[in-house]
């Protein structure tokens, strides 16, 4: 018997424009981790998205409208995850499976876009609510999400009373091949 995982890797060509998150769950609630700074960022090279799992992490704006949600994972302790960039986005609601609500977490050191008319420096190139010159054609994210599998890799792994076993005969084999040498040797012994 063996055991087999299929691994896919997703990627784009280039890094992802993420939210960096430092969160702790303790089974019930989620919230930001105190021991890390910092403990929300904006990441511009992230190597993965975190958005695979059985728990669901809904964006929101600032009139409390939901942008967009996504899943995501987590894990009972300290969870650091990249979340998409999603510029506009003033909070988050974790969920579990089943819609009940884990935590809020406000994000609005790290929104870009504050969708209030007003052009400012930093929402030039991202924002078209705010800037005429913006040129975001994936708004509200700020690059497109588009993942596609690009390596699969298959690994068979023997389960462990498998590995006992091939131990276990490999064992009594070299025991043998032993006893039979010594054998050898101690009739070529008596011979003489």
């Amino acid at each position: 018997h063996y055991l087999t995982m299929r691994i896919v890797f997703a990627q784009q060509e280039n890094f992802f424009d993420a939210i960096y998150l430092s969160l702790y769950y303790d089974g019930k609630q989620v919230f930001l981790n105190k021991n890390k700074s910092p403990n929300v960022s904006v990441d511009y090279e992230a190597p993965s998205l975190d958005i695979q799992g059985n728990y669901i992490v809904e964006f929101y704006k600032e009139n409390n409208e939901l942008i967009t949600s996504l899943n995501t994972d987590l894990k009972i302790g300290e969870n650091d995850i990249f979340l998409p960039l999603v510029l506009n986005a003033k909070y988050l609601i974790f969920k579990d499976s089943k819609g009940n609500p884990l935590g809020k977490i406000d994000i609005q050191e790290v929104r870009l876009c504050n969708e209030d008319k007003k052009c400012e420096p930093i929402e030039g190139y991202f924002c078209p609510l705010d800037c005429k010159s913006a040129n975001n054609p994936y708004y509200p994210f700020s690059q497109k999400l588009e993942l596609k599998p690009t390596a699969i890799q298959t690994t068979t792994y023997p389960l462990p009373s498998e590995v006992f076993n091939k131990i276990f005969l490999y064992s009594i084999f070299g025991l043998a091949v032993i006893f039979i040498i010594i054998l050898i040797v101690y009739l070529l012994i008596k011979r003489r």
